[in-house]
């Protein structure tokens, strides 16, 4: 098994494509922040835009009973009832391996992705719409989707983890490739069932993309620290 030193592990987690792609990763956080922005313009200002209610318009002659079972499944997989206990399986999995800095990481993107979600929603309390495909409809407010958000925030975490530690480039891809597949689909059901407006998911892809930056930028940089004065202290 590889032994790497303090100081080589380091230098591995600067290496990741966090730091390597700054330039890129700053332009699509700028581009994630502005779609936000626009979005909350549209529906707290403008007011008067129907591209939500045409997208409603253009997939309501697709519904029928099978295609809404199959969204109410991959939906599930955005349910806090699924991500929950997801997550602690993570949590407990990289406690065993003990990989201290993956479970900091873990824990800081879900509660934090969770606590952006609570915050937003309370403080714009958008209605949900009126005409749901679910019988009995949704509780809560709209604005974000907060199954957007998370499936950005869990399952792009596991993009994350899927780059760095997958060195065979096809699997690498496929695994990527099928994460991805599935926040696209986590997030489409929701429009599919008329529990949110495409506004509602276009925050909530860019809001969980935003934090979920922002997070695995802070740990790694508070793990390269701790690496560096862990490679500096004096051995007894």
């Amino acid at each position: 098994m590889e032994q790497l030193t303090r100081k080589e592990r380091a230098e591995r987690v600067r290496e990741t494509w966090l730091f390597r792609g700054r330039l890129k990763t700053g332009v699509l956080l700028i581009a994630a922040l502005l779609v936000v922005l626009f979005m909350m313009w549209i529906v707290f200002i403008y007011t008067k835009s129907r591209a939500d209610q045409r997208v409603f318009e253009a997939i309501g002659p697709h519904i029928t009973p099978i295609r809404t079972r199959i969204m109410r499944t991959i939906t599930y997989l955005g349910n806090p009832e699924f991500l929950v206990p997801f997550n602690l399986a993570l949590l407990v999995l990289f406690a065993i391996l003990k990989k201290k800095w993956m479970v900091i990481r873990i824990a800081v993107v879900a509660l934090g992705g969770l606590g952006i979600k609570l915050l937003m929603k309370h403080l714009f309390q958008r209605l949900r719409p009126l005409d749901p495909v679910i019988e009995g409809g949704v509780a809560g407010y709209s604005f974000p989707s907060g199954h957007a958000l998370m499936a950005v925030v869990v399952y792009g975490f596991l993009v994350w983890w899927a780059a760095i530690s997958i060195h065979n480039k096809w699997k690498q891809g496929i695994a990527i490739a099928l994460l991805i597949l599935l926040i696209i689909g986590v997030s489409f059901s929701r429009i599919y069932l008329r529990v949110h407006y495409t506004t509602d998911i276009l925050a909530g892809i860019c809001i969980g993309f935003c934090w979920l930056m922002f997070s695995l930028w802070i740990v790694d940089k508070f793990e390269v620290r701790s690496l560096h004065e862990g490679a500096h202290m004096p051995h007894r």
